[in-house]
Formats: C-alpha cells, sequence, structure tokens
C-alpha cells in the first residue's frame, strides 16, 4: 500500500516537473514584437496612434487621463478634472511662471501641442524651426531636432505624431505663371534614430485652397483639402509605402 502510495506520488511530481519544463519552454522562447512589427499593425494603439479626439481639436487641447492640457499663446496650461487644480505646466518649485526660463513656456509654437508615448510635443519658431517635448508633469523640456518646413505664406496647417513619426503638412500659396496657386505638402520625420531624414510624402499644386485637414486611421491618412469655390479632394495615402491608393 505504501508502496503504491509512492509510485503515484512519484507519478505526479514527474508529471508537474514536465508541465513546468514545458511551460518554460513555450513562453521563454516567445519572441518580444519590435516596434517596427508594432506600427504595421491594423489594430489602435493607445500609446502611438493619433488619437480622433485630437483631430477636432486642431492642437490646441490635448489629454491624459483626467488631465487635460491646453496651449495658450506662448504657454501650455493643465486642468485636473477629478481635483479642479489647473494651472502653469511646470515643476520647478520656485518659478513664478513669467519668464521664459519657466517651463510651461513653449515660446512661438505653431499650431498648438501633441502629446505622444509619454511626451508632450510642439513645434517652436525661433530663427528655424524644431520640434520640443517635456513630459506631462512639466519637466524634461527640451529640443528634439530642427526641422525644415516652408512657414511663408501659409494659408492652413497643422501637424501630428504618429506611429514613430513625426508629420508636418500645410496649404502655401504662392504665384505660379502669374496666377494664385496653392501647394498642399505633406513631410515626415523619423522620432528613433540619430539622423532625422525629412520625407516629403505628397506635394501639388491646386488652384486657390485654403483649408487642410489630414486624419490618421492606424496604417493610413487622409486629407482633406478645401477650395475656395466650395469643392473638395479627398487623398488616401498608404503609411508603410507612403503611397498614395485613392484620389478623388
Amino acid at each position: 500500500m505504501t508502496k503504491r502510495w509512492i509510485n503515484k506520488g512519484m507519478r505526479q511530481s514527474i508529471m508537474i516537473i514536465c508541465i513546468i519544463l514545458l511551460c518554460t519552454v513555450l513562453f521563454g522562447c516567445t519572441r518580444p514584437v519590435s516596434l517596427e512589427e508594432l506600427f504595421k499593425s491594423e489594430e489602435y494603439l493607445s500609446e502611438y496612434d493619433m488619437p480622433p479626439e485630437y483631430m477636432s481639436m486642431n492642437g490646441r487641447v490635448d489629454r491624459v487621463g483626467q488631465t487635460y492640457y491646453l496651449s495658450t499663446e506662448h504657454w501650455i496650461k493643465f486642468y485636473e478634472m477629478d481635483t479642479h487644480i489647473s494651472g502653469f505646466l511646470c515643476n520647478k518649485p520656485e518659478c513664478t511662471h513669467d519668464t521664459d526660463t519657466c517651463n510651461a513656456n513653449i515660446g512661438y509654437c505653431l499650431r498648438g501641442i501633441h502629446i505622444y508615448n509619454g511626451y508632450i510635443y510642439w513645434i517652436r519658431q525661433n530663427r528655424g524651426s524644431a520640434l520640443w517635448r517635456m513630459k506631462p508633469d512639466g519637466s524634461e523640456h527640451e529640443k528634439v531636432f530642427d526641422i525644415e518646413i516652408d512657414t511663408s505664406s501659409i494659408s492652413d496647417y497643422s501637424f501630428a505624431m504618429h506611429r514613430g513619426y513625426f508629420y508636418y503638412y500645410a496649404i502655401n500659396n504662392r504665384i505660379k505663371d502669374g496666377q494664385d496657386v496653392s501647394a498642399f505638402t505633406m513631410i515626415r520625420y523619423p522620432l528613433d534614430g540619430s539622423e532625422h531624414q525629412k520625407e516629403i510624402i505628397y506635394e501639388e499644386d491646386y488652384g486657390y485652397a485654403f483649408r487642410c485637414s489630414v486624419s490618421f486611421v492606424r496604417n493610413k491618412a487622409y486629407a482633406l483639402i478645401i477650395h475656395q469655390k466650395r469643392y473638395f479632394l479627398i487623398i488616401r495615402f498608404w503609411l508603410l509605402t507612403c503611397k498614395i491608393f485613392r484620389k478623388k
């Protein structure tokens, strides 16, 4: 009786050890998913995708959890919904929030802010253009890299952070062959890596257009260009290859 019980106990112990070893092999060999692979997904990525509510705010307001962030002229302010606390977004306890050394001071910026992967981003104009960022707690106020954009004769413009890239799009008005024309341009820069190379995704002249907006949905972008004669053009891009696959 005792021998049988011992044999049964040994078999159970061996079975448990085998199960543990099998689980170790299965889960230990799981390869982590790279960002490059993740960005090919058709699932919504909350940390890396442009949120739908941001599109309607045109960069003036963004949110993390219960905290709203607002860009007002040269400053970023915050408002906490649960505590009703608001103020300048600066983590310096001694700061008076009235000089350009304050972390909440973002200088002359183009079209607001965008929160992406744990940082607040904005475009700062000061003898050229540059992408800046800081943490949502008002710390780590820093320049990311210089960007090359045409800010002359702009009638509409905006920017977005989406799946590893900084996107900028604008309508610039100019005279061509004695006629008023509008050029819609969309460019992007990679956020990762030491070399931030500018990539022109799309550039084309139209009749006199005055408004543009771009929506980013997973691996696609939809550009809406509104003409002064009340017609509009929709361009759809496949972001993985930067190819246009629908235009109407």
